[in-house]
């Protein structure tokens, strides 16, 4: 049994109205962030842990940092291709689902492989060796459960009686919606998830369901996946936007934040520091001081002059 972490990134090489929350820039800059996003991911997780292998999917045959990431241990998969494109906003998120089905028949990844799934912009501050021994002890996929809804509530644009509509209308199943799904983390054993894969790709295919989150969130309503959080701090989405702050009080414990906010920002800066190193050269308490720099989570009052000041730049 493999323990295998993965990022995935579609870049679009020309602009076709796409939008993305938090990353206010052209094609180019929006891209290049992002890279720096993936270089920050990979070198967090290999300061903070041992025996485990990495993979990056992406549909780039070549990119920025390449080179770097092998060098690095992280096996990149190019020319993944996308299956549903959305017309406009979030365009490529359903990316997510053609990677969960590339995996799902590699002959690299054995059945009994565990598989984490992380969105770019996450940041690792612990060793993953709590998640992956909750991991093996339930079989079907482990997800983040965001928050409980009420009933009049939509998500991304479309109210849930409209989403427990088109599940109905797919399957002849009921469902009732009473938890939101994040797309940051998806965690499976590779031999289980085999059993969501026709759903996964039925509602993938509807033009009416926009995003990654929308589908989990339909599908867990009926299959009741694990939550990562149930009994451990695996994964925490953390808000440090101007207008929005959410800070656990205990977010130096998870295993992982998820940083939405601070992709243009902390992460940035983050990747800036460490783009002439190696993670070797660097130790678990100094990339936490570093993150610490670049990501004040302690220091509101300085988090937020951070933030004001960033937007004059």
């Amino acid at each position: 049994m493999r323990k295998i972490v993965a990022t995935y990134f579609y870049e679009d090489t020309e602009e076709k109205g796409a939008t993305y929350g938090n990353i206010f820039l052209d094609l180019a800059e929006r891209n290049k962030i992002y890279w720096q996003t993936i270089y920050s991911f990979y070198f967090s997780l290999i300061v903070n842990n041992s025996e485990i292998d990495y993979l990056f999917f992406t549909n780039k045959e070549e990119f920025p940092f390449k080179k770097k990431l092998k060098s690095m241990g992280v096996e990149v998969i190019s020319n993944i291709e996308l299956t549903h494109r959305n017309k406009s906003k979030w365009a490529t998120v359903k990316f997510f689902f053609d990677v969960v089905s590339y995996v799902s028949k590699s002959k690299r990844i054995s059945n009994d492989d565990l598989v984490l799934l992380l969105d770019t912009d996450v940041i690792c501050l612990n060793s993953l060796d709590s998640i992956f021994n909750v991991m093996t002890k339930n079989k079907g996929p482990y997800i983040l459960k965001l928050t409980n809804i009420s009933e009049t509530e939509s998500f991304h644009s479309k109210p849930l009686h409209k989403l427990e509509s088109i599940y109905f209308q797919h399957f002849r199943n009921l469902i009732k919606i009473k938890e939101f799904i994040g797309g940051e983390f998806f965690g499976f054993k590779k031999g289980d998830i085999k059993l969501y894969l026709e759903e996964f790709e039925s509602l993938s295919s509807n033009p009416e369901l926009s995003t990654e989150e929308q589908i989990l969130t339909m599908s867990h309503s009926f299959n009741n996946f694990n939550n990562i959080n149930e009994n451990i701090n695996a994964i925490y989405r953390v808000w440090t936007s101007i207008r929005h702050v959410d800070i656990p009080k205990s977010w130096r414990n998870y295993n992982f934040l998820h940083l939405p906010s601070e992709k243009s920002i902390g992460i940035s800066r983050i990747y800036k520091n460490i783009a002439s190193k190696n993670p070797e050269e660097i130790n678990k308490q100094d990339f936490m001081r570093l993150f610490n720099q670049c990501i004040p989570l302690n220091n509101r009052l300085l988090l937020f002059f951070r933030n004001f000041f960033s937007k004059f730049k």
